[in-house]
């Protein structure tokens, strides 16, 4: 099977001052290439399931599970940092493949102690609380990694998410219009 991503996360592993920059797609063109992908990768009853959920405020995560979905509460839900982990090639532990921080030197302490800290420091970490209220949270699911990439924190709002995902919901409701 053949996955498609249309976001690409900004560099910031390679490059601390990174925060929102990256050579890629536009939001907007994020949203429909991943719109595409789904009209194409889907049984038709399939894709036309899921663009009535765009339509109606709510879409199952891409390439994530339910467990994915940040809570109202603005805590992490996802694995990271609490059932998975991250270690990079040069020692760190890390909650996620996608976050740098928080992070434990592996070569400082050992795997436990480094997994207690980790676990510790992403139950502090909060998102925004206008990602909390936003009237399509259950369309875009910002996770803590994508706000700290697009932002340089964590309680960011991800507006390259926010436009790619009017865009996807626009293309929803246009092709929910023009149907027979």
């Amino acid at each position: 099977p053949l996955s498609v991503a249309t976001y690409m996360f900004p560099p910031i592993r390679r490059c601390p001052d990174m925060y929102g920059i990256n050579e890629r797609f536009t939001p907007e063109e994020s949203g429909r290439h991943l719109m595409r992908y789904l009209r194409l990768n889907r049984a038709p009853e399939a894709y036309l399931h899921y663009i009535k959920s765009m339509a109606a405020g709510y879409a199952e995560p891409l390439g994530l599970d339910e467990g994915c979905i940040d809570p109202t509460d603005g805590k992490v839900r996802c694995r990271a940092g609490r059932a998975s982990f991250w270690i990079t090639w040069d020692g760190w532990l890390t909650p996620c493949g996608m976050m740098p921080k928080p992070r434990a030197d592996l070569r400082q302490m050992d795997f436990f102690e480094a997994w207690k800290q980790i676990v510790a420091e992403t139950a502090q970490l909060r998102l925004s609380g206008t990602c909390e209220a936003c009237p399509t949270r259950d369309i875009c699911h910002p996770c803590a990694a994508i706000s700290l990439a697009e932002t340089g924190r964590f309680d960011g709002i991800p507006t390259y998410m926010c436009r790619a995902v009017a865009e996807m919901q626009r293309i929803a409701l246009k092709e929910l219009s023009e149907l027979p």
